[in-house]
């Protein structure tokens, strides 16, 4: 795995990932000068299907998180 690879979830390999870590720093959606319309559009034709469920999900985080975040891309937790 190269330097700075996060492996993400059975559903993502690591590669992909690899490769799209390298993309950010030249992503229109961290452009500021772009319009939302486009920085948004940018994001989510980044993301993969997984990844945009798992922003829709709120879960309940009383037994640890590291699989939500690792496994589900998910987009927030609760905590009680």
């Amino acid at each position: 795995m190269a330097a700075g690879c996060v492996p993400r979830g059975p559903n993502l390999p690591h590669g992909r990932r690899c490769a799209r870590l390298a993309r950010v720093t030249d992503a229109a959606y961290l452009n500021q000068t772009l319009s939302t319309r486009e920085r948004v559009a940018d994001l989510l034709g980044r993301m993969t299907l997984p990844e945009k469920v798992g922003q829709m999900l709120q879960l309940d985080a009383k037994n640890g998180v590291d699989d939500y975040v690792l496994e589900y891309t998910v987009g927030s937790l609760l905590h009680a």
